[in-house]
């Protein structure tokens, strides 16, 4: 395992999103749903864009390139025109800091 700090748990508003960077794998979004904190791969399998920059709205993510639409809590594609999963990622607080398992 390794956890990478990745926010503040008062960083990250509900229902807003950040990029945890990670170099030379693609990044992963780090998602607040109403409290709970949740990663996935932040690019789209549809095509190059940031999850994180996309449309929120309870547990789902919706990118905001072509609308394809992801479970933020199992990665999972819910409509056109992606096809492919996302990777979820193990999250856990400690003193109020974020952390995720990549």
């Amino acid at each position: 395992m390794t956890w990478v700090r990745a926010a503040k748990v008062t960083e990250i508003s509900d229902g807003e999103a950040i990029v945890v960077e990670r170099e030379p794998e693609p990044p992963v979004a780090l998602f607040n749903v109403a409290g709970d904190f949740y990663a996935i791969d932040d690019t789209c399998t549809h095509e190059k864009y940031s999850l994180a920059d996309g449309y929120i709205e309870d547990e789902i993510v919706e990118c905001a390139l072509h609308t394809a639409k992801f479970n933020i809590r199992t990665g999972e594609v819910l409509s056109p025109p992606a096809t492919k999963n996302l990777q979820t990622y193990r999250v856990k607080i400690e003193l109020d800091v974020v952390y995720v398992d990549l």
